[in-house]
């Protein structure tokens, strides 16, 4: 025989049993048949077989396990509950109740087991539910995607498991039937779709799926569609350029303006310089909501062809002229090339040339070069002049030499710099005036002119040192050429000159004749150039865009760059040189232990970068500056929001 017991746990039954049929947990055979841990209830059955009664005595069998025939019996059969009554002394029937079956004998609730007999009222009841059907849609965050999980609970039937004659059951049930909800339906799903404002993107086929029985879990339902931005038009420049330059125009560390680029080698009439492959067409997209999602639209490349060039079509440039080619702010040149294989000396003589100049070779003693282009030196440059409205670029060493590129542009960008300082002294010293007469200072008897020397005299001592400067730079682009500023400067503001002056009103004419002056050179300069040089020794270098040093450095130099200045070569020494840039100064090492004086100096903008620094250089942004005591490094130099100069450093 096979006998059930019930409790709240496993232990708990094996110890009901132990006890029931006076034996130890070691002699009884048992499975368990139902564990079931919750927060609330907790419940388990086991099963012990016992031996038949018919079973011949067994070695430590105890006689409570033999069966009486005299018991009373329990059945279950058809879902019906049969008992019958013990006789003579034999034992009453029992009946246990299980977790899915609830028990009442006699209209009382029943949770353990309890002996019945024939006369006692047995009803028991199956715990009941009810189908139900759940739809979760989700949303991805972009509304791009939408996604539906649908679940079927059905609603299960009970019936009492048969139980064959024994003196003690337990009421099982099994599954009779199992009835489903309705299945979601395609429009039902939609709908729903619908309610979570999804109306575009539908995938059909994934609906169809969502009404099987068993349900779906995160199956995509929507799919937007996604935005294609457009593509940019690309530029494939067909003339092989200089190396070095291409290498620093990827450098992302600076701010130099590469966008004066030269070539390399020279090119022939009708040779291809650049193509131009346009970019794709872009689309715009559409969330599931059916809200449109514009494309980014792409930057278009128009093709231009400077002097020496054609266009033909849209798409391509070609060479009209043998020569060499450059780009210049997106515009595509061939200039005339002058090349020379070999040292420009006293057998070559001077070169003075409206195109390029190549020379493959040193440019020796006392020797010059102009250019109405780009200049390309092999060797070095040695006590020689070297000037070029373009490109310099020297592979060698400069040494006791001038080099100046950009042409005018560097004059007329030194006057342009002077104006606007004469334009800020000139604004103060008329409001100063006014201030003076308006409160009496200097007495009713004191002409304007007297007024105007006396504060130039005592406050703004520095006036005088800029009309000079503004002269000087004048007359080196123009000889001795005058010009109405030039006139008012010395007639009006220089020494003694000011007493020429009636009333402080002339010097609000002049004001605005220098801001149109400024003007006028601001729309004549031509595109900022670039000098590369390996290495530089007591020179003075000069551009209208930047100075590129990509060797050992710069010794005693006087360096001056309209935009910026940087020392490429981690090795590289700045010392004892006067370093001056509008934007930026990138260095590597600057000065030395001995404490040799080096100056860098940018605008009131502009910001200074060293990675080592000895005492004694000094760094100068705007008119604030600051001398090093001590060696430091991983330097940055430049004005606060305060306009106060701050230098971020580490000690050496």
């Amino acid at each position: 025989m096979e006998k059930i017991f019930n409790g709240t746990t496993v232990k708990e039954c094996i110890e009901i049993a132990c006890k029931e049929l006076n034996v130890e947990k070691e002699q009884i055979n048992y499975k368990v048949l139902e564990e079931k841990k919750g927060l609330l209830r907790r419940s388990a059955s086991i099963m012990v077989d016992i031996p038949d009664a018919d079973t011949p005595d067994m070695p430590g069998t105890p006689d409570t396990l033999k069966i009486n025939l005299n018991d009373g019996t329990i059945k279950v059969s058809d879902g019906k509950i049969f008992v019958t009554n013990p006789s003579g002394e034999g034992r009453r029937a029992e009946i246990i109740p299980s977790s899915l079956v609830a028990l009442k004998i006699n209209g009382e609730v029943v949770r353990e087991k309890r002996e019945v007999a024939e006369s006692d009222i047995i009803e028991y009841f199956f715990e009941e539910n009810v189908p139900s059907r759940k739809m979760n849609i989700n949303i991805a965050p972009d509304k791009m995607e939408a996604y539906v999980t649908i679940k079927y609970s059905p609603k299960v039937i009970y019936k009492l498991k048969d139980l064959e004659k024994s003196n003690r059951g337990v009421l099982e049930c099994i599954i009779a039937d199992k009835v489903w909800p309705p299945m979601y339906k395609e429009n039902e799903i939609k709908q729903e779709l619908l309610n979570h404002n999804i109306s575009y993107g539908i995938l059909e086929e994934n609906i169809s799926k969502c009404t099987a029985n068993e349900g779906v879990e995160n199956l995509i339902v929507a799919k937007g569609m996604e935005v294609k931005d457009s593509q940019s038009d690309t530029i494939e420049i067909m003339f092989k350029m200089d190396k070095d330059l291409s290498n620093l125009s990827n450098d992302t560390k600076t701010n130099i303006d590469y966008k004066s680029i030269g070539s390399v080698e020279a090119v022939n009439k009708g040779d291809i310089l650049a193509i131009k492959h346009n970019g794709e067409a872009g689309k715009d997209g559409k969330d599931i909501a059916g809200v449109v999602k514009k494309h980014k639209e792409a930057k278009k490349v128009r093709l231009k062809a400077g002097s020496g060039c054609v266009l033909k079509g849209d798409n391509t440039i070609l060479a009209d002229i043998q020569g060499k080619p450059c780009i210049k702010n997106n515009v595509y040149y061939v200039f005339p090339v002058h090349e020379l294989n070999g040292d420009v000396d006293i057998k070559t003589g001077n070169i003075k040339f409206v195109g390029d100049v190549i020379v493959h070779g040193s440019v020796t003693d006392g020797m010059a070069i102009e250019s109405g282009n780009a200049v390309n030196i092999d060797g070095n440059v040695l006590r020689a002049k070297v000037r070029g409205k373009g490109n310099i670029d020297i592979k060698g060493n400069v040494s006791n030499s001038e080099i100046f590129a950009g042409g005018e542009d560097v004059y007329k960008l030194e006057q342009i710099q002077c104006l606007t300082n004469l334009h800020e002294y000139l604004d103060s010293l008329i409001k100063t005036v006014e201030e003076v007469k308006k409160f009496n200072l200097l007495g009713y008897n004191t002409s304007d002119g007297e007024i105007i020397k006396v504060l130039i005299e005592n406050k703004f001592k520095k006036l005088p040192r800029l009309c000079l400067n503004y002269i000087t730079s004048s007359t080196l682009e123009h000889g001795a050429e005058e010009d109405s500023i030039i006139s008012f400067l010395k007639n009006k503001l220089i020494g003694l000159a000011p007493l020429n002056i009636k009333h402080y009103s002339e010097l609000e004419d002049f004001v605005k004749s220098v801001i149109n002056k400024m003007e006028l050179l601001k729309n004549t300069l031509s595109i900022p150039v670039a000098v590369r040089v390996g290495y530089c020794q007591e020179s003075n270098v000069s551009s209208s865009g930047d100075i590129i040093v990509v060797g050992k450095g710069a010794l005693t130099c006087h360096m001056n760059a309209n935009n910026a200045i940087e020392f490429v070569s981690d090795k590289s020494v700045v010392r004892g040189c006067v370093i001056t840039a509008n934007n930026e100064i990138r260095c590597k090492t600057v000065g030395s232990s001995a404490g040799v004086s080096t100056k860098l100096i940018v605008k009131s903008k502009g910001h200074i970068y060293v990675d080592t620094a000895y005492q004694n250089t000094t760094f100068i942004v705007g008119n604030k500056e600051m001398t090093l005591e001590f060696p430091n490094k991983s330097l940055h130099a430049y004005l606060n929001d305060n306009l106060e100069l701050v230098v971020d450093k580490l000690k050496l």
